[in-house]
């Protein structure tokens, strides 16, 4: 592959990145990556020279596109793709386990690259809004909220309402068509 092929697909991250709002006042954000976009754009034939290109088998191109989109694609913005392999032939390794918080579990071999993996992850793992995993959870600081819009409802010394809007992609919570349906 040459690595215009590698840019191109960096190019595409770049394309399908949206900004999620920390905070609106002062306006902090955060980028964040459609993978729904970045796997309909990563065909077969893409997958599979970007397979080539890290030196990794064709054949993963159903694990990259399944279950491992998000690591390969922080791989490859690392420039550490090389890797795949490893992350593949560990079920704790797939996006699933995203965000990785700490190597402990990582091989030795690829350890040493646990502090860029971690930095590049942000942006391809943000916080899935689903209704059975939001009871009474801790999240880390670097963890990336899918909030297209953010707005304060009502403040107080201890708790402050904001009334938010979501990505799409990320939000599994019931809509609000869903609750007008069920009146």
């Amino acid at each position: 592959m040459r690595s215009s092929e590698l840019r191109d697909f960096l190019e595409r991250v770049d394309e399908f990145t949206s900004i999620a709002v920390v905070e609106p006042r002062p306006l902090i954000t955060r980028p964040i990556v459609s993978l729904d976009s970045l796997r309909s754009w990563l065909n077969t034939e893409r997958a599979r020279s970007l397979l080539l290109y890290v030196e990794s088998t064709p054949s993963y191109e159903d694990a990259v596109r399944t279950s491992h989109l998000a690591v390969f694609s922080v791989l490859l913005s690392i420039n550490k793709g090389i890797y795949l392999s490893t992350f593949i032939r560990h079920d704790h390794m797939a996006d699933a386990g995203l965000p990785f918080l700490t190597c402990d579990a990582w091989p030795d071999a690829v350890q040493y690259i646990f502090d860029e993996f971690y930095e590049a992850q942000w942006k391809f793992c943000p916080k899935r809004l689903d209704p059975r995993h939001l009871h009474d959870i801790w999240l880390d600081k670097d963890i990336v909220m899918p909030f297209r819009k953010k707005r304060v409802l009502k403040g107080g010394e201890d708790s402050v309402i904001f009334k938010v809007e979501l990505f799409e992609e990320y939000n599994h919570l019931i809509t609000v068509r869903q609750l007008r349906a069920r009146a």
